[in-house]
C-alpha cells in the first residue's frame, strides 16, 4: 500500500512540473526583446481582399501592459473605464483592468491579432476606449505610439508600426484614405501575439483590419439595454438610439482650412462645406407617432447639436400613411468631427394603427457625399431597422351556449379588464371595439378618466375602464402587451347570470427557432391553452358563456345559485318534518 502511495505521488508530481513548465513556456517573454513591429493591411472590402488602400494613416493607443508572464495592467487612463452588457433582466458592468487580470490571448489576425477571453465584451467596450484615448482635453489619456501613413509602401494598402513597446493596443483609423469616407474598425491588438502552431511568441504581428461602415446602428432602449425588436401595448412608448460614423475625407475635405491643391483659398474651402450633404432618415410605419423630439451628440464632445443651427429635424407623412422623421446637418459646423460617432436618440408611440400579426417597423438610414470633389446626389447608406408587436384579444359572449339572439342585448354585458392589479384604460368609438389607451396618444393632454373625449387622428374617441360587447356579443380588444390580465364580468344581461368567476388570460409571444418574435400570439385562458394557428394574426379568440337565471334572485352568478340551492333545501327538510310528524299524531288518533 505505502508503495503504491509513493508511486502515486510521485506521479502527480511529474504532472504538476510538466503543468507547470507548460504554463511557463507559454506565458514567459524574451527577456532580450522590448519592442515589436504591428504590420496593417488596408483593403476595400473584407471578403474581397484584392483592391488595397493606400493613403490611410492609423494610430496606436497603448492601453495595457504586458508582463514577462503574458499577464495584462491597464495603463492608468484607461483602467477605469467600463462597459455594461447583457439585458434588462441581467446585467453586469466590466471594468478594463479587471478583465486584463483574468484574461489569455490567442490568435485571431482578422481581429487585429488578439483575441481576450472575453472577446464580446471588450469589443463593446471598445467605443468607451476610444473616447478616452481620443480626448483632446485629456492629453494623458491620448497617450499615442505613434502615427503611420502608406507612405513607403504606397499602394500596397499596408501600414507598419516599427519598435512598437510591448503591450495592449487600440489601433484606430484616424484618418480615411483620399476618396473614401469608410474608415476600418477600431480593434485591439498585443504585441507581441501568441502563436498556438509555432508554441511560442510573435513579435511581428499582422492583422486586416475590417472595414467600418457609415451605416446606422438602430435600437430599441428597454431599461438599461438595447433590443432590436420587443412587444408593447398601444400607447407605450417606444425609446430608439441610432448610433453611425460620421463620414471621414482625409485631405481631400480636411476638418480646418490648410491651403492645398483642392482649396487653394478658405473662402473656397467654406464654399465647400456648405455643399456637403449629411442627412439622416427614418421611416417609421403607420403604428408609431413621432414624438416630434430628438437629441443628437458627437462622441466625445460634451454639449448636443443645436437644432436648428447645427441641423434642421422635420417630419412628414408620406403616402402610404408612415411617417418620415429627416434630420438635415449644417455640415459646415460638423466638420470638424469627421470620422466620430454620432448619436440619435428620440421616441415613438405605439397607436391605435399599430398592426397586429405583423411587425411595426420603422428603419433608419444615412445620406452622405462619397467624395467630396463630385458634385452629385447623396449615397444612401444600408438601413438598420427594429420591429415592434402587439397582440389582440376577439372575446364572444354566449348566451345558453347560443349566440345573442334579437331579444338578448349583448352590448348590456360590461367586463373589466387588469393587467395585475391595475384596470386598464381603453378608447373606443364604436360598440365592441376597442384600443388600448394612454395619454401618450394625445400628446399628454388628454388624461385617462371615464367617459372622456380625446380626438386622435382626427377620430373622436371615448375613453373607458368599461368593454360593452357589440349586440351579437363580439368583444374586439386591440393593442394589448405580454402578460397576466384578469377579465371581470361587472354586468350581464337581465335574466342571466354573471360569469361565477373571473378569468385568468395569460397572453405570450410566439417565437421561432431563432427566439425571433413571429407576431402570433400564444394565450391560456383559465386553464386551456390556445393554439398559435398557422393563420394565427395577433389576435387570440375565446369565448364565454352565461347560464339563465331560474329565478330573479337578489344575488346572481355562482353564490345567487348557492343560496338558492341552500334555501330550497331547507324548504324540503321542513316539509318532511312537518309532513312526518302529521302522520305520527294521525296514528296516534286512530288508536
Amino acid at each position: 500500500m505505502k508503495k503504491f502511495a509513493v508511486i502515486l505521488i510521485s506521479a502527480l508530481l511529474i504532472m504538476a512540473m510538466t503543468f507547470t513548465t507548460l504554463v511557463s513556456a507559454k506565458s514567459t517573454l524574451d527577456e532580450n526583446k522590448a519592442t515589436g513591429s504591428l504590420t496593417l493591411t488596408k483593403y476595400e472590402t473584407d471578403s474581397e481582399k484584392t483592391i488595397s488602400v493606400s493613403d490611410a494613416e492609423f494610430t496606436a493607443y497603448k492601453i495595457a501592459e504586458i508582463t514577462s508572464y503574458g499577464t495584462f495592467k491597464a495603463v492608468d487612463a484607461y483602467k477605469n473605464v467600463s462597459v455594461t452588457v447583457g439585458d434588462s433582466s441581467d446585467t453586469k458592468t466590466y471594468a478594463l483592468n479587471e478583465l486584463m487580470k483574468q484574461d489569455d490571448f490567442s490568435t485571431d489576425k482578422t481581429a487585429g491579432g488578439f483575441t481576450f477571453t472575453s472577446t464580446r465584451i471588450l469589443e463593446e467596450m471598445i467605443p468607451a476606449l476610444q473616447s478616452v484615448a481620443q480626448d483632446e482635453t485629456n492629453p494623458q489619456a491620448g497617450i499615442k505610439s505613434k502615427e503611420v501613413r502608406d507612405a513607403k509602401n504606397k499602394g500596397t494598402g499596408e501600414y507598419k508600426f516599427t519598435d512598437l513597446p510591448l503591450g495592449v493596443y487600440l489601433v484606430v483609423e484616424t484618418k480615411a484614405p483620399q476618396g473614401y469616407v469608410v474608415s476600418s474598425q477600431s480593434f485591439l491588438a498585443s504585441v507581441p501575439e501568441w502563436d498556438n502552431e509555432k508554441n511560442n511568441w510573435n513579435y511581428d504581428v499582422t492583422a486586416s483590419p475590417k472595414n467600418a461602415t457609415t451605416s446606422p446602428d438602430k435600437k430599441i432602449v428597454k431599461n438599461d439595454a438595447t433590443v432590436k425588436e420587443d412587444t408593447v401595448k398601444i400607447g407605450d412608448i417606444v425609446n430608439y438610439k441610432v448610433t453611425a460614423k460620421l463620414p471621414n475625407y482625409g485631405d481631400v475635405l480636411p476638418i480646418s482650412w490648410i491651403k492645398s491643391e483642392y482649396y487653394p483659398t478658405e473662402q473656397s474651402f467654406n464654399k465647400k462645406l456648405t455643399e456637403i450633404k449629411y442627412n439622416f432618415i427614418d421611416t417609421m410605419s403607420e403604428g408609431l407617432t413621432f414624438s416630434n423630439n430628438m437629441t443628437v451628440n458627437i462622441d466625445g464632445v460634451t454639449d448636443a447639436l443645436v437644432p436648428d443651427t447645427d441641423y434642421v429635424l422635420t417630419s412628414e407623412t408620406m403616402f402610404d400613411k408612415s411617417t418620415k422623421v429627416s434630420v438635415q446637418f449644417n455640415w459646415a459646423n460638423i466638420n470638424k468631427y469627421q470620422g466620430k460617432i454620432i448619436t440619435f436618440t428620440y421616441s415613438a408611440v405605439v397607436n391605435e394603427k399599430a398592426l397586429l400579426g405583423s411587425a411595426n417597423t420603422n428603419t433608419a438610414k444615412v445620406q452622405y457625399n462619397r467624395d467630396p470633389r463630385i458634385t452629385e446626389d447623396p449615397t444612401d447608406s444600408k438601413p438598420s431597422g427594429t420591429k415592434v408587436y402587439t397582440y389582440g384579444m376577439n372575446l364572444t359572449k354566449l348566451f345558453n351556449n347560443a349566440r345573442a339572439t334579437d331579444n338578448i342585448d349583448a352590448s348590456k354585458v360590461e367586463f373589466s379588464l387588469k393587467l395585475g392589479e391595475e384596470k386598464q384604460w381603453f378608447i373606443t368609438s364604436e360598440s365592441g371595439k376597442y384600443f388600448a389607451y394612454s395619454a401618450a396618444m394625445s400628446n399628454l393632454t388628454t388624461p385617462a378618466e371615464e367617459g372622456r373625449k380625446v380626438t386622435i387622428n382626427d377620430v373622436e374617441y371615448t375613453i373607458t375602464r368599461k368593454l360593452n360587447p357589440s349586440k351579437k356579443g363580439t368583444l374586439l380588444v386591440d393593442g394589448l402587451n405580454i402578460g397576466t390580465y384578469i377579465l371581470t364580468e361587472e354586468e350581464s344581461v337581465k335574466g342571466f347570470s354573471k360569469l361565477a368567476s373571473d378569468v385568468t388570460i395569460i397572453v405570450t409571444a410566439d417565437k421561432d427557432a431563432n427566439n425571433d418574435l413571429t407576431g402570433k400570439v400564444a394565450a391560456k385562458v383559465g386553464d386551456k391553452h390556445l393554439d398559435t394557428a398557422t393563420d394565427n394574426i395577433g389576435k387570440f379568440l375565446f369565448s364565454v358563456n352565461n347560464v339563465s337565471k331560474q329565478f330573479d334572485l337578489p344575488l346572481t352568478g355562482g353564490m345567487g345559485i348557492l343560496m338558492f340551492t341552500v334555501g330550497g333545501g331547507v324548504i324540503i327538510a321542513a316539509a318532511i318534518i312537518i309532513f312526518s310528524q302529521l302522520r305520527k299524531k294521525k296514528k296516534t288518533t286512530e288508536k
